[in-house]
């Protein structure tokens, strides 16, 4: 599921319920341009 969402904004809500690696990968592959979610998230992915 989550990698159909891939480069989506929408894929960073997925990526953290799913799994903390798929959730910080999806959120550098959306780009990093989503302002606070790559920060914040990537944060909680670590």
């Amino acid at each position: 599921t989550n990698t159909s969402a891939q480069g989506s904004g929408v894929d960073n809500a997925f990526g953290y319920p799913i799994s903390n690696s798929q959730f910080v990968a999806g959120s550098k592959n959306n780009g990093g341009g989503i302002g606070p979610y790559p920060v914040a998230f990537t944060a909680f992915g670590r």
